[in-house]
């Protein structure tokens, strides 16, 4: 199975309302990939911390890899993610299958941290 290896990059991410949300994303390494995906968001599956915030989400969307010719994915992710009380910043972990249709269906690994 093959997997990426994208190790540097940028993420974004838009709320919707208090449990969905969009991100998207640029990652580098030998390769270029941009994803962006609809994340659902659940605020009662860990015990809460005194401070912040901590979640569950799964979510999907595409992504496009541009080593010389642009590769499509479809991405697929699950996830935690903890929000830091009285800052826009969320630390995350995730991770989960990448579905390449076009390149005799491969699948690859997505994770994040």
């Amino acid at each position: 199975m093959p997997t990426s290896n994208t190790t540097t990059g940028l993420t974004i991410k838009s709320w919707f309302n208090d449990t969905q949300a969009f991100d998207a994303g640029v990652g580098f390494s030998g390769r270029t990939a941009f994803y962006g995906d609809f994340l659902r968001h659940s605020w009662n599956i860990f015990p809460q911390p005194d401070k912040g915030r901590l979640g569950a989400y799964v979510g999907a969307g595409p992504r496009i890899e541009i080593p010389r010719d642009a590769v499509f994915a479809i991405r697929t992710i699950a996830g935690m993610d903890y929000w830091i009380s009285g800052h826009p910043i969320e630390l995350f972990l995730e991770a989960g299958p990448v579905f390449r249709p076009a390149q005799d269906r491969e699948v690859g690994v997505d994770a994040g941290l």
